[in-house]
């Protein structure tokens, strides 16, 4: 099972700061997240690790933005294989 959130709001008050995933029997994962010009900004193959706002030198990006990703795992099963695709929005 995986939960995705479609929102994050990454302002330091502890909640909902980080975008990620939350899933069990998860065996390979990535994710990659893209700014609405196709650059990408984060990149993880670590389920556990996830994204704080920022681009990939550390600037933090202002007001409310909206970012595609896309996330590829499997399951304990080859037939598992799953990729998909979606929107989230940071909001400040």
């Amino acid at each position: 099972e995986i939960f995705i959130p479609n929102a994050f709001s990454p302002n330091g008050d502890g909640i909902n700061d980080l975008f990620g995933i939350d899933a069990a029997n998860i065996t390979e994962f990535e994710m990659w997240i893209f700014d609405r010009w196709g650059n990408e900004v984060f990149y993880s193959d670590d389920v556990t690790k996830k994204w704080n706002g920022s681009d990939q030198n550390g600037e933090f990006y202002p007001g409310t933005t909206s970012f595609n990703y896309l996330i590829e795992y499997k399951g304990k099963s080859e037939d598992d294989a799953t990729k998909l695709t979606g929107v989230v929005h940071l909001v400040r």
